[in-house]
């Protein structure tokens, strides 16, 4: 449920509703966060280049295209970055009509220049 965007605890108290109360659930309302905090501190281990170049250059640059927006069947893809104060920064964004190699390219190209 949070990969779809709802909170821990909107999912915690769904469940609880779908069983009756709060007996019925066999872990705590802390539990559901410790889960969720594990998952999330497991996805940041993976990426180690990613960390190793963090940890030699100081610069993060994100680059993430699972955005679509319905109205206009675009993909929309910001460059995020984060500044020495660890805040998230808008570097720019491009709306793609398509996920391909070529139109990946002219994006990375084009924010280059």
């Amino acid at each position: 449920m949070t990969e779809a965007g709802i909170r821990t605890i909107d999912a915690f108290s769904f469940l609880v509703d779908e069983v009756g109360s709060v007996e019925n659930i066999r872990f705590t309302r802390r539990d559901a966060y410790n889960f969720i905090k594990k998952i999330k501190e497991q996805r940041l281990n993976v990426d180690g280049i990613g960390r190793i170049d963090y940890d030699c250059f100081d610069d993060v640059v994100i680059f993430y295209t699972s955005y679509r927006l319905n109205n206009y069947n675009l993909v929309c893809a910001p460059f995020i970055g984060v500044n020495n104060h660890l805040k998230n920064i808008l570097l720019g964004v491009a709306f793609l009509s398509e996920e391909t190699i070529e139109s990946f390219m002219w994006v990375f190209t084009t924010l280059c220049e």
